[in-house]
């Protein structure tokens, strides 16, 4: 029996359903309330007659086509939907919403708050109601509303009908088989979400909001940074750099980093916030530019008499908050602690009432800090549990015991709400995983991973729940120990090394034998789907890791078999991943299930390189094994070598490469930085005197793009570049760093391994306090970029080279392509490549350069 909760509203709810219930002859001794009995029944489904938006409607429609589907699905028994002034009075009914029924009972869920709903017994009566809201202008799909009603319709369905929403949709919907329902005649439950929502990636309506993946409602996020759309760089850049932060003496618009020393910047971002809040937003995300650089105007160093960038942050945007609540009383704005204020402000401790800190960490440690705050507002969490940026890419990531311990800290720190980043891409290898994480959010102090779990084996499988819990609970020691490496700063820069752990071999055996297992024993059509759908990411999980165990192989012995071996798989991935896609390169619904796509619909980049940020994959995965066996290549079977001819005569930074002293050098190709095929082709040349080294370059260029020129030392790595590596010292430790861009005053220059004291702040960095004298010329037609690079040799401090001294160098190149739902697709190019460690900057790999 549930427990009951008093309601009060002039009188008490209970009160009124036990006089309903003598009212309609029900006894004291009667316990259970019968809906359906021997597949029949009497029972009509309700919902109002008005609502306040069309759309509310819509959704409460669905919401009674919900339950009068499952009612059906379970017992036989199809109770009609009408609308209340149409409804048989002398029929029991299932009320859904804010009927008048409800009011005239003291139900006004109009008053209830978020996504509070009740379900409550009246009689034979019964009332789903929760507040029924349009919340985010602009935006009608669910994900703009609340929908309490819909919450109460989920949460009867599974608490008392044992129906679970265990993935997207009709077929990750599981009702239980029963020819009678009942439920307890007293039922009188109020339910209130502990978080105000829990929001990403959305998925389906019903597996959302009955696993409390709530929107945001009423709420304008910006996924994190919010000064874009304050001061777009695409309005301002031109009428007002003064607008933007200033490097290297320079306005640099690219970033869009701001001057927030600028007042007129100041009352840009203020207006932002204003003007959501006035369209009916309760709370609006300020944040500065992801990877924070701060203006190094004079203005702003000495903003607030702060020297520290991140505080300055800190209590601009506490200054804009105490000035919201004198403009706007009752709006909240929200900001992120990350990038240059990750940790809390070291100028105060308190906090206006209408500021949501969002957090970007979230250990013990990191909330016993926040201890010594007042947060009245509370804390927003934005967890990067998911997400294809992580080490390990589109593959598993958590396990239902890390779920359980998160939801759990965030309770007891009065965290209120969740952005989930990168949610939901992996529905098959990971719907355990998400369905725990949704269970706990809704109660969280009586959370058990393993009991959530076995509920979802149980429930998603069926016959097949013996086979699939082994298959699921075998990956997950891999993966705690992978989080526990990632918590504990220790996890390996080379996501092959990660993968390689997570999936040995007979860890890949023991999950495959027992999905054929399962496979075999299942003759229910959902869960057929469902395997089939786990099998297709596990074959994919499957061929990953296979390859990098072949791969480990031949670079342990880099003979012609091992290559061809792995060579097999290569081709075979690439296959695979061409078959998730349609004509169109876009991922299309899983078979007989809308509601799911392979990896969340990817791009075909992502998935081809199994990520993006810390989890790419190259080598081998980006090999063309054709073009390798055409020429004959064992990719990594040798470094890269060069001769460097002495010029005899001046070196002209201009003119033909194939013509005078340019002629004599003969030209070195870029290629992709681990040997996979390129977009545009890179080639340089190479001379010496007795002063300067000198490179010239051939690239193509896309045609109808624009530079900005970045000051000395801006982040000219932002876009289209060419970069020269240089180790005079032969030690591979200690090098220069040069790049430029395509267009003037725009060049980048730091020594790296040169400060050797570990106290030192810049040990282990680049000095970019490092500007010697150097310079290139560019020269660009339609589509070729010809550039020329003079670097003197005691700009280096060495000595002019003699015949036969040996440097290590290497030339790179980063194209900035323009890639359709990718934000930064960048194509990697280098003369020496690097199979290995997957960076770019990696003086290991540099090739060995002879002077002649």
């Amino acid at each position: 029996m549930m427990m009951k909760r008093k309601l009060t509203a002039g009188i008490s709810i209970l009160g009124l359903c036990l006089f309903f219930a003598a009212s309609h002859g029900i006894s004291d001794e009667k316990k259970n309330l019968i809906i359906v009995k021997d597949g029949k029944s009497d029972y009509q489904i309700v919902i109002p007659d008005k609502y306040a938006d069309k759309n509310v409607e819509k959704f409460l429609e669905s919401g009674a086509k919900l339950l009068q589907r499952c009612v059906k699905d379970a017992s036989g028994a199809e109770l009609p939907i009408v609308k209340e002034d149409a409804a048989d009075k002398n029929k029991p009914s299932i009320f859904i919403g804010n009927t008048a029924f409800a009011k005239a009972n003291k139900i006004d869920a109009s008053k209830f708050k978020g996504w509070t709903c009740v379900n409550i017994v009246c009689g034979k009566n019964i009332v789903l109601a929760g507040n029924d809201l349009h919340g985010n202008p602009g935006n009608n799909s669910y994900t703009g509303y609340f929908l309490g009603s819909v919450k109460a319709v989920t949460t009867f369905l599974e608490q008392n009908m044992g129906v679970r929403f265990l993935l997207p949709g009709y077929n990750g919907t599981e009702v239980p088989p029963q020819k009678n329902i009942s439920i307890a005649a007293d039922l009188n439950k109020k339910i209130s979400p502990p978080f105000e929502y829990c929001t990403g990636r959305s998925q389906e309506i019903f597996y959302d909001i009955a696993n409390n993946f709530f929107a945001p409602v009423r709420m304008k996020l910006y996924g994190g940074h919010s000064y874009y759309s304050a001061v777009p760089k695409k309005v301002y850049a031109e009428t007002h750099p003064e607008y933007f932060a200033l490097f290297g003496g320079k306005r640099i618009p690219n970033d869009n980093h701001l001057c927030i020393s600028n007042p007129e910047v100041q009352e840009l971002v203020y207006k932002e916030m204003l003007k959501w809040l006035d369209m009916g937003y309760d709370l609006v995300e300020l944040n500065e530019t992801d990877g924070y650089h701060q203006c190094t105007c004079e203005n702003c160093k000495k903003l607030y008499g702060i020297d520290d960038p991140g505080e300055k942050l800190w209590v601009f945007h506490r200054k804009l908050a105490e000035r919201l609540m004198k403009d706007r009383p009752g709006k909240r704005v929200m900001t992120l602690a990350y990038g240059p204020k990750v940790e809390p402000p070291k100028t105060f401790k308190k906090f206006p009432e209408n500021m949501v800190i969002e957090l970007c960490a979230y250990s013990p440690e990191y909330f016993e800090k926040w201890k010594e705050y007042s947060v009245p507002a509370g804390f927003t969490a934005y967890v990067y549990n998911w997400g294809n940026y992580q080490r390990v890419g589109l593959t598993p990531k958590r396990t239902p015991a890390f779920c359980e311990e998160q939801i759990k800290l965030f309770h007891q720190n009065n965290v209120r709400s969740i952005y989930r980043c990168g949610f939901g891409e992996l529905m098959g290898m990971e719907g355990p995983v998400y369905y725990v994480y949704g269970k706990c959010l809704g109660e969280p102090e009586k959370a058990n991973a393993q009991l959530l779990s076995d509920d979802f084996y149980r429930n998603a499988f069926k016959e097949a729940a013996g086979p699939m819990k082994v298959f699921y609970e075998t990956m997950y020691p891999g993966l705690a120990a992978y989080t526990l490496m990632e918590k504990n700063a220790a996890l390996p820069s080379n996501p092959r090394t990660v993968l390689a752990f997570i999936y040995q071999p007979d860890i890949l055996r023991i999950m495959n034998d027992n999905l054929e297992k399962a496979e075999k024993l299942a003759t229910n059509p959902k869960v057929k789907i469902r395997l089939s759908l786990v099998r297709k990411e596990f074959e994919y999980v499957k061929n990953l890791a296979s390859i990098i165990h072949l791969y480990n192989a031949y670079s342990i012995n880099m003979n012609q078999n091992n290559f061809d071996q792995l060579a097999v798989e290569i081709d075979k991935r690439q296959a695979m991943i061409d078959s998730f896609y349609d004509k169109d390169s876009k991922i299309p619904p899983f078979p007989a299930w809308p509601e799911i796509r392979l990896f969340a619909g990817q791009p075909k980049l992502y998935v081809t390189i199994n990520s993006r940020l810390t989890g790419q994959l190259g080598a081998p995965f980006n090999w063309s094994t054709a073009l390798l066996k055409k020429n004959k290549i064992l990719p990594g079977s040798s470094r890269k070598e060069m001769k460097i001819v002495r010029a005899d005569g001046t070196v002209p930074l201009e003119g033909s490469l194939e013509e005078g002293i340019w002629k004599e050098a003969e030209f070195q190709d870029l290629n992709e930085m681990q040997l996979g095929a390129l977009t545009l082709r890179t080639k340089f040349k190479a001379l010496y005197d007795n002063e300067n080294i000198y490179f010239a370059f051939s690239a193509e260029l896309p045609e109808g793009v624009k530079y900005t020129p970045c000051g000395q030392d801006g982040p000219s790595w932002g876009q289209e570049c060419l970069e020269v590596f240089l180790d005079p010292s032969g030690t591979k430790e200690k090098y220069y760093h040069f790049i430029f861009n395509p267009v003037e005053n725009s060049r980048y220059d730091a020594a790296t391994g040169f400060i050797t004291d570990p106290l030192n702040p810049g040990y282990g960095k680049h000095d970019v306090s490092w500007n010697p004298e150097w310079e290139y010329k560019n020269y660009l037609s339609k589509d070729t970029w010809r550039a020329f690079v003079k670097i003197p040799f005691s700009s280096m401090g060495v000595k002019a080279p003699s015949k036969g001294n040996m440097w290590y160098m290497n030339i790179g190149r980063e194209h900035h392509m323009d890639v359709k739902g990718v934000k930064k697709a960048i194509e990697y190019s280098l003369w020496s490549p690097n199979l290995e460690t997957i960076a770019f900057c990696n003086s290991e790999i540099f090739g060995k350069i002879v002077f002649e």
